[in-house]
């Protein structure tokens, strides 16, 4: 309700898409094959949120691997992968970033750093600019940046 933006269940999502410039629909982490198909089909870019991490990377190359499969069947699905959850004391966001560059995988430059600010920006059900950390203005800096970037990709 504090949100400065609308939030609907994905069953609504359509009736309120048509009055917005941008629609972000968040899926499960792993969406079947069906629901990835309409994704590619109806969104114009798709962000893939990958956190660096043994198990979340075998994750993603399974989700890039269906993104693959689809984009052969159907031709269309521009997307890019987010590193987030970035542990602020470690080179893991860099190592996984320039891996994914090096096999040709379209990445964003920007980080999404793990802070507490965006955990207690959901547990307040506020967006993370407006909570009250010291870390806070970091975190929203990097999803403004990340969205600067998808749109300069995006079109």
């Amino acid at each position: 309700e504090r949100l400065p933006f609308k939030v609907a269940h994905i069953t609504q999502a359509t009736r309120y898409a048509q009055g917005f410039k941008h629609t972000v629909i968040d899926t499960e982490a792993r969406p079947g094959s069906e629901d990835f198909a309409a994704l590619l089909e109806a969104g114009d870019f798709l962000v893939i949120p990958a956190p660096p991490g043994t198990l979340d990377t075998h994750a993603l190359i399974l989700t890039l691997e269906e993104i693959k499969a689809q984009q052969g069947e159907h031709g269309r699905g521009r997307f890019a992968v987010l590193v987030v959850k970035v542990p602020t004391r470690s080179r893991a966001g860099e190592e996984l970033r320039d891996e994914l560059k090096a096999a040709g995988v379209p990445i964003l430059k920007t980080m999404v750093p793990e802070l507490r600010a965006f955990e207690k920006a959901v547990a307040q059900g506020v967006a993370v600019h407006d909570v009250k950390d010291p870390y806070a203005a970091s975190a929203w800096d990097a999803y403004a940046a990340a969205g600067k970037e998808i749109e300069r990709m995006a079109r």
